[in-house]
């Protein structure tokens, strides 16, 4: 409602003039629209649960050449409308951009990427094992772009999303530094804090580093996370896009000490039948050892817009 009265407010005539020439001499705020739509069909083992899973619609609001005002919530399947994203973000100049509210922290690579961004339909399960908190959280974000490398740090509650009270006597902080050139995408990311979720009442340390290579329609990605308890999980995921078909396959190894907790090997192909409309089928075998664990395949339709 906030940002509709904005934009109305600045398409208003001022003393007279008519709204072109209002333009013309100050910046008239805009408001985009753009959101995602996701339906699956699971299937695992002998159940299959058809569910509408998600919703999800952004606003983004340009007050100024400068600041972007953004808001996400996302419905989720037999939920209610969650707020995931709700920050302003300012261009301070000289790369540098500041960030603050409810946006997701720097930590890790999989994790921090939104739905349509990923290959697979799902994220990956190394996300929840070696840190099961939520992604998003409340605070403040600084990037700073130095030529190939961009760095980025910020200071969050660490009690998760639409958390507004933080009970601890501390904050959690998050870093994460890349490295891009060509073809190829090094990164490293840390987080300290309790971690929201993840049952620890005292600071604890994660670590996470992650590798890219993009060529043509060839990607290969690549990931570790280590994490307290003796936990740490690896992924390797690639991928080749040849006009609107893309295979993929990926794996991934979980350890709690020397001893393996789970093993996974996926395989999936997207088709892009409309350039906003993706069709994804996706199969996984699971299991701690010899993938003895149940099978699981997801059939997704996407629509962005």
């Amino acid at each position: 409602i906030v940002l509709f009265i904005m934009s109305i407010l600045a398409l208003a005539p001022a003393e007279g003039k008519d709204v072109l020439a209002v333009a013309e001499e100050t910046f008239v705020p805009t408001v985009k629209w753009n959101g995602l739509l996701q339906f699956w069909n699971q299937v695992s083992g002998n159940q299959v649960d058809e569910s509408f899973h998600y919703v999800r619609l952004k606003v983004t609001a340009l007050t100024d050449p400068q600041t972007k005002i953004l808001v996400m919530p996302v419905l989720g399947a037999n939920t209610n409308f969650t707020l995931l994203d709700a920050f302003v973000q300012r261009d301070l100049g000289n790369d540098w951009t500041l960030t603050a509210g409810q946006f997701k922290f720097a930590f890790g690579d999989d994790r921090v990427l939104f739905p349509d961004q990923l290959k697979r339909v799902d994220y990956a399960k190394m996300d929840k094992f070696a840190f099961p908190g939520n992604p998003w959280d409340m605070g403040f974000k600084v990037k700073k772009v130095f030529g190939e490398f961009t760095v980025l740090a910020d200071v969050i509650q660490g009690a998760g999303p639409n958390v507004l009270k933080d009970n601890d006597n501390f904050k959690d902080i998050s870093t994460r530094l890349e490295w891009k050139t060509g073809e190829w995408l090094l990164g490293g990311s840390y987080y300290g804090g309790a971690g929201n979720a993840t049952g620890f009442i005292s600071y604890q340390n994660w670590f996470g580093a992650h590798a890219r290579y993009s060529s043509g329609g060839f990607d290969v990605r690549t990931e570790g996370i280590w994490a307290p308890l003796g936990k740490n999980a690896y992924l390797v995921q690639t991928s080749y896009r040849s006009g609107d078909l893309e295979p993929l396959v990926w794996g991934e190894l979980g350890f709690i000490g020397s001893s393996q907790n789970y093993q996974l090997l996926g395989g999936g192909i997207n088709l892009w039948v409309a350039p906003q409309t993706r069709l994804s089928l996706d199969g996984t075998l699971n299991g701690a050892v010899n993938f003895s664990g149940p099978s699981l395949g997801i059939f997704q339709i996407e629509q962005t817009f």
